[in-house]
């Protein structure tokens, strides 16, 4: 039977007021928090601080479905230590990334992403094996994976 990999993910709040789902009023500004403009009504730097302010408020983004994962298992290989790898979802699927190295797995579903990232690493650890004519890079990524990847 196939394993369930997010049964053993542990959920990670990033970014958001605990208890609090959904944030329906704005922030206040900085003149409204600091009283700015009753006392330097007049300032062009505080007027310029608050307009940036207002505008970082409206672009903000809530972060959906972020959790963080530890790999183990390799399609067929071992990790020792685990890789930390964060999973979020994005549009229309979701993309699993691990902490220390440059590539990402997506799937539609977290399993897959996961999956998928798995086989990425490990296709990334057989290339590099076959040669040591690489960059600095990714010289020190074989050796890095070197040292995890258990056979």
């Amino acid at each position: 039977m196939k394993e369930n990999i997010i049964d053993n993910v542990i959920p990670v709040n990033f970014g958001r007021r605990s208890g609090v789902q959904n944030i329906s009023q704005p922030l206040p500004t900085v003149s409204q928090s600091t009283g700015t403009q009753q006392i330097w009504p007049r300032d062009p730097e505080i007027r310029e601080l608050d307009q940036r302010v207002s505008f970082l408020e409206q672009r903000r983004v809530e972060i959906r479905n972020v959790f963080s994962v530890k790999l183990h298992l390799l399609p067929s290989k071992r990790l020792n230590p685990p890789l930390d790898a964060i999973v979020e979802q994005d549009d229309g699927g979701f993309i699993a990334r691990p902490v220390a190295l440059p590539l990402y797995g997506y799937g539609e579903d977290a399993n897959e992403a996961i999956e998928m990232l798995s086989r990425e690493i490990e296709s990334l650890y057989e290339d590099l094996l076959e040669d040591d004519d690489f960059s600095d890079k990714w010289l020190r990524i074989k050796r890095f994976l070197s040292e995890v990847v258990c056979d």
